[in-house]
């Protein structure tokens, strides 16, 4: 569900009279469930650039002649979201810098590099740009910027294996052949029968435009223009809600895929569990081969 909320805030003010305190609400939500994340994990990281491609999908959709107010409502709550992130991730680290809360540990100070251990090496490139700039200016909590050192150079290199085959590099085919062993084949099943749903049925929003349209008598009437017929609004933000539901999911599927089967760390099945609620709900669209109104 965190993947859906840059969405929301997004979508909530994607449409002509959206209220910016329905993008504010969720702008705030975002940013506190964010925050939580990455302290709690330091690979909460991933959900920037799931949030950047659920941003490109919405805006690609928007209707240029609300692009500008579209445009206004991303900046406020990108700045809104990531000052509430700020706020929650110092507030969890008592809004200190210093790792240390009662003495002065010069001596790991001085050399950052030797707390994090030498069997991991040292940082180099652009992760040891940006640690060096968010240390430079104190713009994250300094436990909080070694936990994140530690934990980037602890997936370089780390002993491993797979069906009789021993490394300390990994596989990109670790993960992938992991999810086909351990996944109940029903779940494959099910994802093939809403693959043919999803693609191959028409939308819930198209069959009942036309079952309504088939049902419309004739009349002489001046017809209404779209955007005073509420029948017709409804059915655009229905269409546009249908669209935009599988977003999120197919998001997180793909980047946080992507991120696993480049990373060396191939430890365990257990790293690609946060893709299963999404691969479950994908399976739901499987129901709509049963009545294509569902879903």
């Amino acid at each position: 569900e965190l993947a859906t909320l840059p969405l929301q805030a997004l979508g909530a003010g994607s449409t002509k009279g959206a209220s910016w305190l329905a993008c504010i609400a969720w702008a705030l939500a975002t940013g506190v469930s964010v925050g939580l994340v990455m302290v709690a994990k330091h690979s909460g990281v991933i959900i920037a650039p799931i949030a950047v491609l659920l941003l490109l999908v919405r805006t690609w959709n928007v209707p240029r002649h609300l692009l500008p107010g579209y445009a206004l409502r991303v900046i406020a709550t990108i700045v809104v979201s990531v000052a509430t992130m700020m706020v929650v991730i110092w507030g969890v680290y008592g809004f200190r810098y210093s790792a240390f809360a009662h003495l002065e540990c010069n001596q790991w100070k001085s050399n950052w590099d030797a707390g994090l251990g030498s069997q991991h090496g040292k940082l180099q490139g652009v992760p040891a740009l940006l640690v060096d700039f968010a240390k430079r200016y104190q713009l994250l909590p300094e436990a909080m910027l070694f936990g994140m050192s530690y934990a980037f150079l602890s997936t370089h290199s780390r002993a491993c294996f797979l069906a009789g085959w021993h490394g300390t590099s990994g596989w990109r085919s670790f993960f992938p052949y992991a999810i086909a062993v351990k996944t109940p084949s029903g779940i494959f099943l099910l994802l093939s029968l809403a693959t043919i749903a999803g693609c191959l049925l028409p939308s819930p929003s198209s069959s009942t435009n036309s079952r309504t349209s088939a049902r419309a008598p004739s009349s002489p009437r001046k017809s209404k223009s779209p955007s005073s017929s509420p029948t017709k609004g409804c059915l655009k933000v229905r269409r546009e809600s249908a669209r935009f539901r599988a977003t999120p999911l197919l998001a997180v599927l793909g980047v946080y895929g992507f991120v696993a089967m480049n990373q060396n760390l191939n430890i365990g099945h257990r790293h690609m569990l946060p893709i299963y609620p999404s691969l479950y709900v994908i399976c739901g669209l499987s129901a709509r081969l049963l009545d294509p109104r569902l879903w």
